[in-house]
């Protein structure tokens, strides 16, 4: 695992330059599926201190739209100071909150590699802090924007006018850090799925050919692409953040990996895993969504 951000922008405000007596922070510098796995520590830190300061690096500038969305946060922003590395689950330079500020480094610890458990799990061993189911609800603003836009019928003249969930199956073959499930497996799911479905391709690299489908890979930023998966039937992923968006937004959401990291199988939503040898069970169970509200 290696990563690397320096964010830089002269309009930030300094990280503490308003800090309250009573403000509790958060550093956390990892990338955006690392910083996802510890949403619920930082929700279960919310019950004990109030909401949360979150500062985390240039790596999930990104995800920041949809966190501050999230009513456990105070505030979530950027060190634009400091140049952030992540090699082998060490962070470097290691963060130092100054004297008198009340804060918790959650960055990933070397040990971590040696240790069992879910990203999750070893991060709420740091923190202290045992969690509750309410926890894991992370980015609740998701699943509401899932259920709140297709839960009302329209009335107006000339009838009833129920508000349908888009018939979408959502495809994100790209792995970031686990190696990908061989192209040709993908287009095989989703030629098959092109006969039930509007079949949508994301992720950032369009590489490949996908026929029949609409390919969104390079057009779409994390904020508006965590829509399209939450309104969407099913989503099929590999080991990457469309995964994390799609299962915190309640969507049917099937992972297809032939390698499975240890610490990476999520203990706080519902999903299913697949390898590329069950390609016809993956077919078989997005044939059962359809039509599905």
């Amino acid at each position: 695992m290696e990563a690397f951000a320096w964010a830089s922008s002269p309009k930030m405000p300094k990280l503490f330059g308003n800090a309250a007596k009573d403000s509790f922070y958060i550093f956390h510098p990892g990338k955006m599926g690392d910083l996802i796995y510890a949403l619920p520590v930082m929700k279960a830190l919310s019950r004990k201190h109030g909401p949360v300061h979150l500062i985390t690096s240039g790596l999930c500038h990104q995800l920041i739209p949809i966190l501050w969305e999230q009513t456990y946060f105070a505030s979530v922003q950027i060190d634009d100071e400091h140049p952030y590395a992540i090699r082998e689950c060490n962070c470097e330079p290691w963060f130092e909150f100054p004297k008198g500020i009340n804060g918790i480094n959650l960055s990933h610890r070397p040990k971590w590699l040696n240790e069992d458990g879910c990203w999750t799990e070893l991060v709420a061993k740091v923190a202290g802090i045992k969690l509750c189911p309410e926890d894991k609800d992370v980015l609740p603003s998701l699943f509401a924007h899932r259920v709140w836009h297709y839960c009302y019928e329209i009335i107006r003249e000339g009838g009833n006018h129920p508000m349908l969930r888009p018939n979408t199956a959502i495809l994100a073959p790209e792995a970031e850090t686990m190696p990908m499930v061989d192209t040709a497996v993908w287009q095989q799911i989703a030629e098959a799925l092109k006969q039930w479905f509007t079949v949508i391709i994301v992720g950032l690299k369009p590489d490949s050919s996908f026929p029949g489908c609409t390919d969104l890979r390079g057009l779409t930023t994390v904020p508006t692409l965590a829509r399209i998966l939450a309104e969407a039937r099913i989503v099929i992923t590999a080991l990457s953040l469309p995964f994390h968006l799609a299962r915190h937004a309640k969507t049917p959401t099937f992972l297809l990996s032939d390698l499975y990291e240890k610490h990476s199988f999520p203990i706080d939503t519902v999903w299913v895993a697949y390898t590329s040898k069950q390609v016809r069970d993956v077919i078989e169970t997005a044939r059962r969504h359809i039509g599905e509200t």
